[in-house]
């Protein structure tokens, strides 16, 4: 059972993610954990880094 609200689109851990392990949707890469995260539990900027617009991709500027 999730233990706290997820709005529609976001994502929900199904099993456990350790920290700085990758994170997929739908088998994409979205991301690297930023501490370890535990099932059931909201995945979003509070515990995940984007991968999108350019993280660790110099050409864009950007190192979120």
């Amino acid at each position: 059972m999730l233990t706290e609200g997820v709005r529609f689109g976001h994502e929900v851990a199904v099993w456990p993610i350790e920290a700085s392990a990758t994170v997929t949707k739908y088998g994409m890469l979205i991301g690297e954990a930023l501490l370890e995260i535990e099932p059931v539990t909201w995945v979003h900027v509070q515990n995940r880094r984007s991968h999108r617009y350019g993280f660790r991709q110099e050409k864009y500027g950007v190192r979120a």
